[in-house]
Parts: C-alpha cells; sequence; structure tokens
C-alpha cells in the first residue's frame, strides 16, 4: 500500500500530460467537440524553427430565439520553444487588423487581439503557442465573460497548457519560451558596434 500511495503521489505531481495531438477532444462544459485538423501552414512561421498546428472546433447548441455558438482551439507546435515567446509577439505587433493587448484571463497573462470581428486570446506555453478564439460577443450571455471566449475552453487549455508570459506580454525568465527574437538580437549587436563602423556612417 505504501508504494502505492507514493505512486500515486508521483503520477499528481506530475500535472496533466499534454493530449496526443494537442488539442483537448472531448466536450468542454457546454460546448461540444466537434473536430480536429492538422495544419500544415501555420499562421506564425519563424525562420529555423519548423512548426505544425493543430486545431479543434467546439460548438455549443442553440436554444431557442440564440444563434449557434463556435469556438475554436489552435494550437501550433514548434521544434524549439528558445525565443518563442519574442518571435511571436514581434509578428503580433506587425498585425494591422487588430490592436494587440495584454491582459491576465483566468489568472493567465495572454495577448488579448482586440478591435476584430471575431475575439481571439494568444499565449505561449513552451514550445507551443496556443489561441483561442469565439463567436462575436452578446449581451447578458454567461459564457462571453472573457472576450466571447468560453470559461470552460479557457480553464482547460490553461491547464494543459500554463502561459510563460508576464504582465508585459515577454516570456518570464527561466521560462523555456525565454530570449530574444531574431529582430531584437540584430538591434543588440548593431547597438554594439561603434557609430564610425555601422553601415551608412561618413567614410
Amino acid at each position: 500500500m505504501h508504494r502505492l500511495a507514493v505512486l500515486g503521489f508521483l503520477i499528481a505531481a506530475c500535472g496533466p500530460s499534454i493530449p496526443p495531438r494537442y488539442v483537448i477532444e472531448e466536450n468542454l462544459g457546454a460546448f461540444e467537440y466537434r473536430r480536429y485538423q492538422e495544419v500544415i501552414d501555420v499562421e506564425f512561421p519563424i525562420e529555423g524553427n519548423p512548426a505544425a498546428g493543430h486545431t479543434a472546433t467546439y460548438l455549443k447548441r442553440a436554444r431557442e430565439g440564440e444563434e449557434l455558438r463556435v469556438s475554436t482551439a489552435f494550437v501550433t507546435v514548434y521544434e524549439r520553444g528558445a525565443s518563442l515567446a519574442a518571435e511571436v509577439r514581434d509578428a503580433l505587433e506587425g498585425l494591422g487588423t487588430y490592436e494587440v493587448a495584454v491582459r491576465k484571463v483566468e489568472g493567465e497573462w495572454m495577448w488579448v487581439l482586440e478591435g476584430g470581428e471575431i475575439p481571439w486570446v494568444l499565449w505561449v506555453s513552451g514550445r507551443h503557442l496556443i489561441k483561442l478564439g469565439g463567436s462575436p460577443v452578446f449581451e447578458n450571455e454567461a459564457d462571453s465573460d472573457h472576450y466571447g471566449i468560453p470559461e470552460d475552453l479557457l480553464e482547460a487549455y490553461t491547464d494543459q497548457f500554463p502561459s510563460d508570459l508576464d504582465e508585459r506580454g515577454q516570456a518570464r525568465e527561466g521560462t523555456d519560451s525565454y530570449g530574444p527574437s531574431r529582430q531584437e538580437a540584430e538591434e543588440s549587436e548593431e547597438l554594439d558596434i561603434p557609430s564610425s563602423l555601422r553601415e551608412g556612417a561618413p567614410a
């Protein structure tokens, strides 16, 4: 019995394991799991860091007088986690369609894409980029408290993939995705070069 108790404690201490296909393929609260799809062309490609995407769709059946609710989860899995948060942050800053804000959602810091028709939240966890989307927010809906994304989805995915981000939208030191982006590294190198030797400096 003692050995079994120790084994049970070790299993519990390891926490939840990442799903085999990275997305959660089960019903989450009132939302029914409907479909899995693997995506080769990822949304945020990073040079020298190959990735594959995995998506899941969830539906909430409409009651009389309500529209069908659809939520989507995208999990992009990169070969390496190092500098991933900074690379994604650089890519998000280049988006013209949305305004990017850093918000605390379900106790985790995330990027929130504001200003578009469909709400999205994103965060990095190790070598994984998680992106959750919901339906447009309707008034007086209990599951629209988190930018239109169901609380059950947020809870499930943050349990599986805790965010590496801090309140500035940067990876916390010591997390797997910590490190400068390629652009930040190049800018740092340029600052280290004496001004007389920089490109375009007068001869």
